[in-house]
C-alpha cells in the first residue's frame, strides 16, 4: 500500500517502509521497519493496516514518513472489514455486520490518542472515494453520489452535502496541491466551492 508518497509492504510480523535511494545512476530500494503485525490477523488498505488481535480491532495509520500510531477502534470489533482508507487524520470504514453494511467516519485528533466516529447505516457499498486536503477539508463522494463536505478535525460538526447531476460514482477524487481533481476524458478538471 502507498500513503503520502511512501510505500509500505507487509512481510510476515513486519510493515516495512520502502526507501529509494540514488547512488550514481542507479535507484537502490531498501526497507526500514515501520511497524510489527500479526501475519494472518492483518489486512492493508490505502494508508491504513487493519488488524484483529483476540477479538479487537487495532488500526495502523502512518500520519507522515517515520511514524506510526497504532490505536484500538472497538466500534470496528463486530464488523467485517471490506475496504478501508486513511487521509490526514480521516479513516474510512467500509464494514458488514449481520449482512448490512455500514460506512464508519473516524477523525483523530492530532496525536492520535482519541477520536470521534460518525456510522453512515445501511448503505450500498459503492467503493470509498475521498481526499482530504492540506486545509484539513475533507471531501467526499458519498454511496448516494453526493458530494460531503467536512472538516477533518475531531469534534467539527460542521458539514455540507452538494447534490450535482455532474457527479457520480464513476468520478474519482484525487488531490494535487490544494485542490481537489478528477479525471474527466483526457483532461484534469477541479472542484470548487463558493
Amino acid at each position: 500500500m502507498s500513503y503520502n508518497g511512501t510505500i509500505y509492504v507487509r512481510s510476515r510480523g513486519h510493515i516495512y517502509r520502502v526507501v529509494l535511494s540514488e547512488v550514481g545512476s542507479r535507484v537502490i530500494a531498501s526497507t526500514q521497519v515501520a511497524s510489527t503485525c500479526l501475519e494472518h490477523a492483518t489486512q492493508m488498505f490505502d494508508g491504513v493496516a487493519l488488524q484483529s488481535l483476540l477479538g479487537r480491532t487495532y488500526v495502523t495509520v502512518f500520519p507522515k514518513a517515520g511514524f506510526t500510531h497504532q490505536v484500538p477502534i472497538p466500534e470496528l470489533d463486530a464488523y467485517k472489514i471490506i475496504e478501508a482508507k486513511f487521509d490526514a487524520g480521516v479513516l474510512m470504514v467500509v464494514g458488514v455486520e449481520q449482512g448490512r453494511y455500514d460506512r464508519l467516519v473516524i477523525r483523530f485528533d492530532e496525536g492520535f490518542g482519541s477520536y470521534d466516529l460518525r456510522v453512515v447505516p445501511d448503505i450500498n457499498p459503492v467503493g470509498l472515494n475521498f481526499v482530504t486536503l492540506p486545509t484539513g477539508i475533507c471531501v467526499c463522494i458519498d454511496e448516494e453520489e453526493r458530494l460531503e463536505v467536512f472538516s477533518n478535525r475531531k469534534g467539527s460538526s460542521g458539514q455540507k452535502q452538494v447534490v450535482d447531476p455532474m457527479l457520480g460514482a464513476d468520478l474519482r477524487l484525487m488531490k494535487r496541491g490544494g485542490q481537489v481533481v478528477f479525471p474527466r476524458g483526457t483532461k484534469l478538471k477541479s472542484i470548487s466551492m463558493r
